[in-house]
């Protein structure tokens, strides 16, 4: 996940050329002809019924999946060309998030030995994602011992757990799968405030089935059958419905 001066290096724009993609010896499409432009700095938010091919997408896009047909291009770059160097500028923040029985830190700087963490990245990490007052209000810090799974944290400091995890590697862009599906409605405001207010240095995809989380978005693309039935904005959204 960290950087590397590579010469793949998302600064314009994500394009989607006319992707189609079946399953493996399949004749069903799950993505059908999909066209899109995603710019550099953008939220977008991406709904539609279970099966419309909202996470499928998202595969494509990180490259967990090869187009069946058409093209994924980053700044005019074919993805396939350079995979690996593109997911390391993406950072995933899954549903659940994943945390073992260890401190704040380790469980932020993922996978890193303890005396190789970057305490520069941490601390950027940890006030982007909005838990230094957290972390200040206990005894031991970030040296503070989380649980297995987490057991001694809400489900927002989890969550933002899993957002400073992914920060602490300098993504490009993020993305969130159904963000909010385990908090109630006071602590969704809360993590979708800090979400937005990330946007411009990066670019931001969340997937979700409310409506309601993702009216700060720049657009919002409404997946149908696999295909783009459109993209709109919130406002226009609550208007047509």
């Amino acid at each position: 996940n960290i950087n590397s001066n590579n010469q793949f290096d998302f600064k314009n724009k994500i394009e989607l050329r006319e992707i189609d993609y079946f399953y493996p010896n399949s004749k069903i499409k799950i993505i059908d002809k999909l066209s899109l432009q995603i710019s550099f700095g953008e939220i977008i938010g991406i709904i539609g019924q279970s099966g419309a091919g909202k996470s499928t997408l998202i595969d494509l896009i990180i490259g967990l999946l090869t187009p069946s047909n058409g093209k994924i291009l980053i700044d005019g770059k074919n993805i396939d060309l350079e995979k690996q160097n593109w997911q390391k500028q993406i950072g995933y923040i899954p549903q659940e998030v994943y945390l073992f029985d260890d401190t704040i830190k380790s469980n932020i700087a993922f996978g890193i030995p303890e005396n190789k963490i970057n305490y520069k990245n941490l601390k950027e990490a940890i006030k982007l994602a909005e838990l230094e007052e957290f972390i200040q209000s206990l005894p031991e810090k970030e040296n503070t011992i989380i649980g297995d799974r987490g057991t001694k944290l809400s489900g927002g400091q989890k969550q933002r757990i899993g957002i400073a995890r992914s920060l602490y590697f300098k993504p490009k862009i993020l993305i969130f799968d159904e963000p909010t599906a385990s908090l109630d409605i006071k602590n969704e405001e809360k993590i979708m405030s800090h979400i937005f207010n990330l946007g411009g240095d990066l670019t931001i995809l969340i997937i979700s089935h409310r409506l309601s989380i993702l009216k700060d978005c720049n657009k919002i693309v409404n997946l149908v059958n696999g295909k783009i039935d459109k993209i709109s904005t919130y406002k226009s959204l609550l208007n047509n419905n």
